[in-house]
């Protein structure tokens, strides 16, 4: 049986591309009301912690998707403030 060549249509294959590294969030750990002092859209006050480095943030008014979702914790990901 006589061998054939193969013919690569489509390039070499890039090996896996190095992902981010995680983000680290930090979570709600306490909400209150903002007593109609913030406008509509705005909707309670908001205490994050990250569970890793124990590090607590200050009362910040959110969104509720941003509270859902968590916000990055600056200790642990490096970032300077």
């Amino acid at each position: 049986m006589e061998r054939r060549e193969v013919i690569d249509l489509f390039g070499e294959v890039p090996k896996h591309q190095q992902r981010q590294p995680k983000l680290v969030r930090m979570h709600v750990v306490e909400t209150g009301d903002d007593c109609g002092y913030y406008p509509v859209g705005v909707p309670a006050a908001v205490r994050f912690a990250c569970r890793q480095c124990s590090e607590v943030t200050d009362w910040m008014f959110v969104m509720a998707t941003t509270a859902k979702r968590g916000i990055p914790c600056p200790k642990c990901n490096g970032e300077k403030s």
